[in-house]
């Protein structure tokens, strides 16, 4: 049951500011549930975190897993009778939620994986897997088990893998990057 307190009118302005607001143009038919590719192999309903944003359910649209399952392949926004922009609009969601703080995993990821090949031109794995998980119990007791299966099969990753050369180059792109 949606209460009123669950409902933030300025939410949908935030995400029309950002690049959504084609939101507004959605009936919601379903035509963008039936035709999402991640559909059958994840819990993921487009239609659904539409329709939270369209109501002002920020908190449940910023907290979901759905935000991050999106593969921006634009099946959606092709069958859509209105024209909705589903894929732009889900990244202004997601802009959203990294403005509010709520970061998933897979920004912190990305972040971390982005750090470390601006660093040394490679991916340093054990950074970027500390990065991704944090100082989670259970994230880290799941690497602790995957790390003892690799250990089994012989297989570790460098602990501090070596620049490549001409880095500086790589730096240099990082930066403008980091920087836009």
């Amino acid at each position: 049951m949606i209460k009123s307190s669950d409902i933030d009118l300025s939410f949908i302005k935030k995400v029309c500011e950002v690049g959504g607001e084609s939101i507004k143009k959605c009936f919601q038919c379903g035509t963008c549930t039936a035709s999402c590719v991640m559909g059958p192999y994840t819990t993921f309903r487009t239609r659904r975190l539409l329709r939270r944003a369209l109501l002002g359910l920020k908190d449940q649209v910023l907290h979901s897993d759905d935000l991050w399952l999106c593969a921006a392949c634009y099946t959606c926004y092709d069958r859509c009778p209105r024209g909705v922009k589903i894929p732009v609009v889900i990244s202004a969601l997601r802009a959203v939620a990294v403005d509010e703080g709520v970061i998933h995993p897979g920004v912190r990821h990305t972040k971390a994986f982005l750090k470390s090949v601006g660093r040394n031109g490679r991916i340093n794995e054990a950074a970027v897997i500390l990065s991704t998980i944090g100082l989670n119990p259970k994230g880290l007791l799941d690497l602790m088990k995957m790390a003892r299966a690799m250990a089994i099969k012989g297989k570790r990753p460098p602990t501090k893998p070596e620049p490549i050369p001409d880095v500086e180059q790589v730096q240099k792109i990082y930066e403008l990057v980091v920087r836009r």
